[in-house]
């Protein structure tokens, strides 16, 4: 495979620093704990939005099978 030229550039900037998402702190053995994601009591409205297409799914495979 051919490299483009502007290769080099994509992991330095205009300045020569480095663009890295994420520094060695960030990952590895000494890295903090990440945020944990509790779980909350569902919403009557979410609820009834899941149902619906719950039973809209089942409806529209019992259709196409009946197709058959």
């Amino acid at each position: 495979m051919s490299q483009r030229p502007d290769d080099a550039t994509d992991a330095e900037g205009e300045n020569g620093e480095s663009q890295w998402r994420f520094a060695v702190d960030d990952v590895g053995e000494d890295a903090p704990e990440p945020d944990t994601i509790d779980p909350e009591t569902p919403v009557l409205e979410n609820v009834v939005f899941v149902l619906l297409g719950v039973a809209l799914s089942v409806f529209v495979f019992y259709a196409a099978v009946g197709s058959l």
